[in-house]
């Protein structure tokens, strides 16, 4: 199941128990993502996640892209190449991405109390999240309740996330634009989107 998974999901995989090796090495490779996503839980409900800011030049706005890092008990951090997926995979991306999203408000607000006025922040967001219908309340609330405008946040999803679940995702993209909010598309031209439908979609950057 995690190979299918690993190699873009909707596969199959064949297992054979006559290759001792293999199996040895399968079985291996599955404990130890499990025991990484255990300590990953932990690490969203305890302190182990933080964020890191890094700028996104424009000569007209002052805008920040907030990145999530971990760290683990004994001070050695774990690369977002590694747990991202493994979060994907586990469903705790959303759990994760409402961590971020919070946390973002709540170091931007301190940043416009310190007379970063014009300060915008980005964050990541899974395609997952595009597709619930509640998210537009929740973040008015989030960012309500941190003294935030809605335009002050901007979501970012990938191209690949948006292109699996267009119906879905883009009549929230839209409320979400109507409502103020930013919406960034990350790597344009990885999958087979065209040009044509990039000036269509609802985005910001």
């Amino acid at each position: 199941m995690y190979r299918v998974k690993n190699n873009g999901r909707n596969g199959c995989h064949f297992s054979s128990i006559s290759n001792t090796h293999a199996l040895a090495e399968q079985q291996s490779s599955i404990a130890q993502r499990l025991a990484l996503e255990t300590e990953l839980h932990h690490a969203l409900h305890g302190n182990g996640l933080f964020l890191v800011y890094q700028p996104i030049f424009d000569i007209f706005r002052q805008r920040l892209e907030a990145l999530v890092c971990w760290r683990r008990a004994d001070g050695s951090l774990v690369s977002p190449d590694v747990f991202i997926p493994i979060a994907e995979q586990s469903h705790l991306i959303v759990q994760i991405d409402r961590w971020v999203a919070e946390q973002a408000c709540r170091d931007l607000a301190i940043l416009r109390a310190a007379h970063f006025k014009d300060l915008k922040v980005h964050v990541n967001m899974a395609a997952s999240e595009f597709a619930s219908k509640n998210l537009a309340d929740e973040l008015c609330a989030l960012v309500g309740a941190f003294g935030l405008e809605a335009n002050s946040l901007s979501l970012e999803l990938t191209e690949g996330m948006l292109m699996k679940r267009p119906d879905q995702v883009i009549p929230v993209m839209r409320t979400l634009r109507h409502l103020g909010f930013g919406i960034s598309l990350d790597d344009f031209g990885m999958g087979h989107s065209s040009l044509a439908l990039l000036k269509n979609l609802p985005i910001s950057s």
